[in-house]
């Protein structure tokens, strides 16, 4: 596989399974967020199931110190992304590193890292990713799709001198949002050096303050951010509806990753 003429050996996925998952356990969730199971797969193996399927061999899974849970379920993953060409392995951040922080020290100097999160599952093609962003000759690229939300209260609008011009109930409003999905050049990268806490929104304003050029990607996949019981409902719904969109270790194994 080529990708615009970009090398595999030059790609490394990052799947970000760090958080406290607070949301989660207060819904009533017994397991680490990461995996819970959305189609009796967790949404750990789905992520690092999307990235192999895209020509991502090379995976490393991001996790504070203590995820034992974690570290034996990437432990016993290993040989099964083996078996579909790819490699897995962890880093336990002794220290937090934030949203993205740990980036910096995955992979070969040479590499542009492709940053997925754990808790959200989506039927986004990060191939297609993947590509716009060597394409681009971009710092950082990031998925983006459209979101609407719904105010819990009435809008009202008024004038200058008080008067109420329109009441709306619970207005709706739709907004572009990161699909918790980026891919970081190299040069990016060296921004993330020494290893050091960093969060997502800050090192994309940083970027942007020193000129870098930092793209988006938008697209209309389906995507959940599975944070609670509820929200991992509406995925089981969403993967049942179109199964083969939503690739696993052994649904690779079975149709094989290159295509």
């Amino acid at each position: 596989m080529s990708l615009n003429g970009l090398r595999p050996a030059s790609m490394h996925g990052l799947v970000m399974a760090g958080g406290a998952g607070s949301r989660m356990r207060a819904s009533g969730a017994q397991e680490p967020k990461p995996l819970v199971a959305v189609g009796g797969v967790s949404v750990l193996e789905r992520n690092i199931a999307a990235l192999v399927r895209a020509g991502v061999r090379d995976v490393t899974v991001a996790a504070s110190r203590g995820h034992e849970d974690i570290a034996r379920f990437v432990d016993g993953a290993a040989a099964r992304v083996r078996a579909v060409g790819g490699t897995l392995g962890l880093v336990q951040e002794d220290r937090p590193l934030g949203s993205l922080g740990v980036a910096g020290i995955v992979g070969k100097d040479e590499d542009h890292v492709v940053v997925v999160n754990a808790d959200n599952v989506t039927a986004l093609d990060l191939r297609r990713v993947v590509e716009h962003h060597v394409g681009g000759d971009a710092a950082m690229t990031i998925g983006v799709h459209r979101e609407a939300f719904t105010m819990p209260f009435g809008r009202v609008v008024a004038d200058v001198h008080g008067r109420v011009r329109a009441y709306d109930e619970k207005p709706t409003a739709t907004f572009t949002v990161s699909s918790a999905v980026c891919v970081l050049a190299p040069a990016a990268r060296d921004e993330l050096r020494p290893p050091r806490f960093v969060m997502l929104a800050d090192f994309v304003n940083g970027l942007l303050t020193s000129g870098a050029h930092v793209a988006s990607f938008p697209h209309d996949a389906p995507w959940i951010d599975v944070n609670d019981l509820a929200a991992r409902q509406r995925a089981e719904v969403m993967v049942a509806a179109d199964p083969d969109r939503f690739p696993t270790l052994a649904s690779l194994a079975t149709t094989g990753v290159l295509r």
